[in-house]
């Protein structure tokens, strides 16, 4: 019995330091748009802004991907909680795909006075998150 604890230790500890790698790549990556958008033309610019709204999105899906292949196995019928999805994925999805509209001679208009706050990234990168952990956790089996 103790040996598959360690295992199952072992196994989440080395996908939490795969995980802590990607999220360092993909800082890495972003900050490497962010030098380039601020010296070349739109097109670039408007490539950070689509990584740094999907960059979270995707760490989500990585975090709660293990529970997902657990239930993934078990049998029974999938059941989605679309109340859920609803709820706390149409707010999320809004702040993530928000900072794709910034680059446009619109979103400019729009947004640069009246909303500061999306010029951090704090809320891109939480709604980004939570939205990656609640495409795949809203997913359930019923037998």
């Amino acid at each position: 019995m103790n040996s598959n604890k360690l295992v199952r230790f072992l196994c989440i500890f080395i996908y939490t330091l795969i995980l802590i790698i990607i999220v360092l790549q993909f800082e890495y990556y972003r900050e490497f748009l962010k030098l380039n958008s601020l010296f070349i033309n739109n097109n670039v610019r408007l490539s950070y802004f689509l990584f740094y709204a999907v960059s979270p999105f995707a760490i989500g899906i990585l975090i709660v991907l293990p529970s997902f292949i657990n239930k993934v196995r078990e049998p029974g019928n999938w059941t989605a909680d679309w109340v859920k999805l609803l709820a706390i994925g149409l707010p999320a999805l809004y702040i993530v795909l928000h900072p794709l509209t910034l680059p446009t001679t619109v979103g400019r208009y729009i947004y640069s006075h009246r909303f500061p706050v999306y010029y951090e990234n704090v809320p891109i990168v939480i709604g980004g998150l939570v939205l990656g952990y609640l495409t795949l956790s809203v997913f359930s089996k019923k037998e």
